[in-house]
């Protein structure tokens, strides 16, 4: 959890510049920023989603979806693989 306070609070605070273009779109699909008025509603590079472009805070809960899905099915295979089973 104090690794996730610590991502969300550096991640208000810092600022990659635009000329890093595809750092820059990917740190401003973080959630400090996604939500902020500079950041996520007034960001208009598109990002390219099945053959459409989406702006980032439509596209951010897709973003955010995939990756817990991703999350969830990765977590379910480690923990099937450690854990401990009755003998």
């Amino acid at each position: 959890m104090g690794i996730l306070i610590g991502f969300l609070f550096i991640s208000s605070v810092l600022n990659i510049p635009g000329q890093f273009r595809v750092l820059s779109q990917i740190w401003s699909h973080c959630p400090a920023k996604l939500i902020s008025v500079t950041g996520g509603l007034m960001d208009h590079r598109p990002v390219p989603f099945f053959g459409t472009y989406l702006t980032s805070y439509q596209a951010g809960p897709f973003i955010y979806l995939i990756l817990s899905l991703l999350s969830v099915f990765g977590g379910y295979f480690v923990w099937r693989r450690w854990q401990a089973g009755g003998r």
